[in-house]
């Protein structure tokens, strides 16, 4: 799940109240997709912990990541690991079994599941498997082109496909506001790092730690020659 700080612009926004109008509609099946960087990830998370909501059940979203290479058991070992900590699955059918009575006793509504473009067609299968017996809705995360590749593999579940939701890129003046705010600078004096973050979420995170790590190294360069000076005039008054 996401590291960055989560920002709350207006196409997180969007993208949050799509995820709740998935989990109130119960037994969806939808997609959130987005180029590389465009802030998926820190959604989704946002999204489980449910901070932006006064009056959601505590348990109603579950969220994971799909990790490439992971091997058939991993989205449900993964999915088990929050709803049933400690249970290990021998097998797809006797995890799966338990994976369902869990997400109903604990009234699961809604399953994210980021970089979902590496499911390939067992954990798709499964997911099928898991929405057809709950009533628990399903939301996809992840770039589009090879979602919709991945999903091929499995029409049943393709077939119960309600919405995509895109998440748009960072607007300009978002990128500035939230830049200047994290930098200490007016906003006039960073266009360049917001034009060269080009809309990534991700790009223009690693842009103001830059700059804000280099503004530290200027500070501390600055108070290194101050002090070097100060010890030079006593060395000189001294003599």
């Amino acid at each position: 799940m996401s590291t960055h700080p989560f920002v709350m612009t207006g196409a997180a926004r969007r993208a949050l109240d799509f995820l709740e109008t998935a989990r109130l509609n119960r037994g969806e099946v939808s997609l959130l997709v987005g180029p590389p960087g465009s802030g998926k990830s820190a959604v989704v998370a946002e999204s489980a912990r449910g901070h932006f909501l006064l009056r959601r059940p505590e348990h109603a979203v579950v969220a994971v990541t799909a990790l490439p290479g992971a091997g058939p058991l991993g989205l449900l070992q993964a999915l088990l690991d929050q709803v049933a900590p400690g249970f290990r699955a021998r097998s797809g059918r006797h995890g799966l079994a338990r994976l369902v009575t869990s997400l109903r006793r604990q009234a699961v509504e809604l399953v994210l599941v980021d970089e979902a473009q590496h499911l390939y067609k067992t954990p798709l299968e499964m997911l099928r498997m898991l929405h057809q017996r709950t009533a628990v809705s399903v939301v996809l995360c992840g770039e589009a082109d090879e979602l919709r590749v991945r999903l091929a593999t499995v029409p049943l579940l393709r077939s119960h496909l309600h919405r995509v939701h895109l998440l748009e890129q960072l607007a300009p003046e978002e990128a500035l506001a939230w830049a200047a705010a994290q930098v200490g600078q007016p906003a006039a004096g960073l266009e360049r790092l917001v034009e060269t973050a080009r809309g990534n979420w991700d790009r223009l995170v690693r842009l103001v730690r830059e700059c804000r790590l280099q503004a530290r190294r200027e500070a501390a360069s600055r108070h290194l020659e101050g002090a070097v000076r100060q010890m030079e005039e006593r060395d000189e008054r001294a003599a």
